[in-house]
């Protein structure tokens, strides 16, 4: 009996995992067409905004995708319950990516952008919290390794397919597939998914409920003023820049208030603290991954000897490698079993090994005398940092789980989700560092990592014991 309630439970999971490959393939898809869809001329099938313009507006739906995490998250746990949260991020992706192949001016980008990130905010945590609460005997670190995995299928073939179709054909063709893709999405997720009746819908009270309505305002109010300052100035990147980074770094104190003066037993209120350390810690470590979509490009490009990589495939290449040691990482769990380390003691491996990964990029150009290096340097530091990324997303995921309030799953996830999004609001000021000195650079963030990891290590033994689920 136990084992066919595992098994069935099993399935449940594998669900999950192929509705966030959906969604990730449509995503990654997508932001691999954004920027040159907005910039090439309208001959070009383009809009022919200019590579300026294209910038911004790519920059601010990446920030709203992770800001729509945090409204979608508590709007799951307080109204819709995460079946219904994932139910309406897919619809409102579909609807985006619909409006997005059959128009073609600026405006109604913008509003599909919009539905579209919309769409990820309600998504990701709900689904996060789903994989995390699917079952009590599957262990949560191996089904956040499995999520993970499909997580970088989808990363690596959404550019590929996606990319080949827009390029070689037209851009409206590669929307088009994603919008019929993620309406498979939406068949799969109704017919596959059964277990709803652990997702209860809330009760929802205005009274009890009235910080959602401030969230609301609060968001509305970030959204107009960024889009006044586009039409007041049309070279606003401080401003936008400035902005994103203070509202992200406002976010987490709001959430950590609302969470912690909400209606929860002292025993969560002990997790939730518990929880700070690993939060900002795991900002250190972001800032390293984050870099992936903007002075990666740059390293390929001015300090790689052989031409055979472009920079265009750095995504690709390290969803690869996730793909290919992903399946180890959860052998490796399985084979351990009670040999494990615990979720703190991973965590700390995971800064040393990112940090590692910098000093990777950076040590040898400290060495070179034309500032070029092997590719064989690239390969490493890229394999130190997936490595690093397959224990900071999973044992940070299963970390949040576990010490989530059990009335704030989702939207303790959204506070997770925002994390690398104060890293990346972190990057926009700090990236210069890297156009002035990219040893300085590389060396300085990575021995940040590895300090910080270190860091955890003398936290109260209380508090590692909470971490560690002991």
């Amino acid at each position: 009996m136990k084992e066919k309630t595992i098994s069935k439970e099993h399935k449940e999971l594998i669900s999950y995992c192929i509705t966030t490959f959906f969604e990730r393939f449509s995503f990654y898809g997508l932001i691999g067409l954004l920027i040159f869809y907005l910039s090439f001329s309208i001959n070009e099938s383009g809009l022919g905004l200019g590579e300026v313009e294209a910038i911004e507006i790519v920059t601010l739906f990446s920030a709203l995708s992770y800001l729509t995490g945090l409204l979608g998250g508590y709007v799951s746990d307080n109204i819709l319950g995460g079946y219904r949260g994932v139910l309406s991020g897919i619809i409102l992706e579909f609807l985006g990516f619909l409006i997005l192949t059959l128009t073609n001016n600026i405006s109604t980008v913008e509003i599909s952008l919009l539905l579209i990130a919309l769409g990820i905010g309600f998504i990701k945590p709900s689904l996060s919290n789903m994989v995390g609460k699917a079952h009590d005997e599957y262990p949560v670190d191996k089904s956040f390794s499995t999520y993970f995995l499909y997580v970088n299928l989808g990363a690596f073939f959404g550019p590929i397919i996606v990319g080949t179709l827009g390029f070689s054909y037209n851009f409206h063709i590669g929307f088009g597939l994603i919008a019929i893709e993620m309406f498979v999405a939406l068949i799969y997720f109704l017919t596959k998914t059964t277990i709803k009746n652990k997702y209860q819908t809330p009760q929802f009270s205005f009274k009890r409920n009235k910080k959602f309505f401030y969230i609301i305002a609060i968001s509305i109010i970030f959204i107009i003023t960024l889009i006044l300052l586009t039409r007041v100035n049309s070279s606003i990147s401080k401003n936008i820049f400035f902005i994103i980074s203070g509202f992200f770094l406002l976010m987490p104190l709001i959430y950590f208030y609302d969470i912690l003066t909400s209606k929860i037993s002292k025993e969560e209120k002990n997790k939730v603290i518990s929880y700070i350390p690993i939060f900002l810690v795991s900002i250190f470590f972001f800032i390293i991954t984050e870099q992936l979509n903007s002075t990666m490009l740059l390293y390929i490009e001015d300090h790689i000897i052989e031409n055979w990589i472009e920079p265009t495939w750095i995504i690709s290449i390290n969803s690869f490698f996730v793909i290919i040691f992903s399946p180890l990482f959860i052998k490796l769990w399985d084979r351990l079993k009670n040999r494990r380390p615990n979720d703190h003691d991973k965590f700390i491996i995971c800064g040393i090994i990112l940090g590692l990964s910098f000093f990777s990029f950076g040590i040898p150009l400290l060495f070179s005398l034309d500032g070029k290096v092997s590719a064989i340097y690239f390969i490493v530091g890229m394999i130190f940092m997936v490595l690093g990324e397959l224990l900071l997303w999973p044992i940070g995921l299963s970390i949040t789980s576990k010490l989530s309030p059990n009335t704030k799953g989702s939207e303790f996830m959204a506070l997770w989700g925002i994390s690398p999004a104060i890293s990346q609001a972190i990057n926009m000021n700090i990236n210069t560092i890297y156009v002035s000195s990219p040893i300085s650079f590389f060396l300085l963030f990575g021995l940040l990592s590895i300090v910080s990891a270190i860091c955890l290590l003398f936290l109260p033994k209380k508090v590692i014991r909470i971490i560690s689920n002991k």
